[in-house]
This record gives C-alpha cells, sequence and structure tokens, in this order.
C-alpha cells in the first residue's frame, strides 16, 4: 500500500487503510457471527458460516494484485501531478 499513494500521504493512507480493516473485522465479524448462530441455533454454525469469506478474500485479493501489476511509479508521479502536487 505504501507503493501506491505519494510520499506525503503515507502516514495518512496507512491509518485510513488499518481503520477499515479493524472496523470490519472486529466489527462485522462478531455481528454477523452471532446473528447466523441466533438463527441457526448453533454457534459452531455461525463460526463456519464466515468461513466463507476467507475465499472471497482471496479471490478479491487476486484480482487487485492483477490490477497493481499495471502501477509503475511513473504513472503514479503522472496522476500526482494532474491534481496540482509538486515533486
Amino acid at each position: 500500500m505504501q507503493d501506491l499513494v505519494i510520499e506525503r500521504m503515507r502516514g495518512a493512507a496507512a491509518a485510513i487503510f488499518s481503520l477499515i480493516m479493524m472496523l470490519t473485522a472486529a466489527g462485522l465479524g462478531p455481528y454477523w457471527t452471532g446473528k447466523i448462530s441466533t438463527i441457526t441455533g448453533s454457534l459452531a454454525t455461525g463460526i463456519y458460516a464466515l468461513m466463507v469469506c476467507i475465499p472471497i478474500a482471496f479471490v478479491l485479493l487476486l484480482l487487485a494484485a492483477a490490477r497493481l501489476r499495471h502501477e509503475t511509479p511513473e504513472r503514479r508521479r503522472a496522476m500526482a501531478a494532474s491534481v496540482g502536487e509538486r515533486f
């Protein structure tokens, strides 16, 4: 992720990324586990049901990795220059 943003924005990008990951993992995971376990009456079923997210996340990460191959430092600098960033 550090290579995707300009140098002066790395700290903010890392903080926003961490915040999103924590809110998603720590907030939605336990909520949906409890919701599914209440519906089914089994905590084990609630935990196992969320294991479906693992292959979905894997596929999304593969798609993101394929897209990053096209990212170059020159392209990143050109995009930054187009919004007024100076190096």
